[in-house]
């Protein structure tokens, strides 16, 4: 999985720290574990930069999305794909990972990969013409 954006985010918000992190726990806890990693994660981040007013939301959405990607990679690898769809579901419904296309096109070639070519082809318009916050599109960048 190649890195959604390069970033210009803090220090504190790495997420190839905690991509190893996961990875590790899961060869020593297993998938739940590192399912927690993830979560935690992510729970602390987006909370940072939708409640906090020190954080610039562009400068991590990078690092979010690649957590969120990385999450749903966890749990397609482990043929965990109900939890891989819900995954993906809260990343296009999360404030900032919703933004980023490269998330929605994952989601969209998960679809098309499980035989879901209808549901693929309404995601990738959602994502188009569809915005959570009915001000236009819910992708915000492209890259």
């Amino acid at each position: 999985m190649e890195p959604v954006l390069s970033s210009s985010a803090p220090p504190q918000y790495n997420s190839q720290s905690i991509i190893n992190t996961a990875e590790e726990t899961l060869q020593t806890s297993g998938v739940s574990a590192a399912q927690t990693v993830y979560k935690s994660a992510l729970l602390e981040w987006v909370d940072d930069v939708t409640m906090g007013d020190t954080i610039d939301k562009e400068s991590v959405k990078g690092e979010i999305a690649n957590l969120w990607l990385a999450y749903a990679d966890l749990n397609r690898r482990s043929n965990l794909f109900k939890s891989a769809t819900e995954v993906y579901e809260q990343a296009i419904n999360c404030p900032v990972g919703g933004e980023v296309g490269k998330i929605w096109m994952e989601y969209v070639h998960f679809l098309e990969e499980r035989g879901r070519p209808r549901t693929a082809q309404k995601l990738y318009l959602r994502a188009l013409v569809e915005g959570n916050d009915g001000d236009g599109p819910s992708v915000k960048d492209v890259d």
